[in-house]
């Protein structure tokens, strides 16, 4: 296994699908030797943050999302990067949790997992795009 290694993918269009980047994490997981239990918390949080750049694309009738992967010194680094609108999700408050499902809030769980399952999460806009980076430490 080599010291850094680097994959990328990229979504087009506005019928992106999330497969994609489900398969090259789980490609990628696979030959730099990651351990399943951090490739499963790394899948659920780029599944949500992916997810929010497809969903909140604004009015961009050709979005692009880049996925870079990084394996380097034992962690597993994922930026997202996409042309929507300015968003930074560091911003939104943690959820608020009720006694009961039926008076909790719809929403806001995403990022907040993304939070709890990486070790490491920061956020810039970058050349008029969202950049998310998220770190793993396996």
């Amino acid at each position: 296994m080599t010291d850094v290694a680097e994959s990328r993918v990229e979504l087009r269009g506005a019928k992106a699908d999330i497969e994609p980047v489900r398969t090259e994490l789980e490609r990628c997981a696979e030959c730099w030797g990651i351990p399943e239990g951090s490739v499963f918390q790394v899948q659920i949080a780029l599944d949500e943050i992916v997810s929010n750049a497809i969903r909140h694309r604004g009015d961009n009738a050709d979005p692009v999302i880049d996925v870079y992967f990084r394996w380097s010194g034992g962690a597993l680094e994922v930026e997202v990067m996409d042309d929507g609108p300015a968003f930074n999700p560091l911003d939104v408050a943690p959820p608020e949790f009720q006694d009961t499902l039926e008076s909790s809030t719809i929403g806001g769980l995403g990022i907040f997992m993304a939070r709890e399952l990486m070790d490491s999460i920061s956020y810039c806009r970058q050349d008029g795009r969202n950049c998310l980076k998220m770190r793993k430490l396996t």
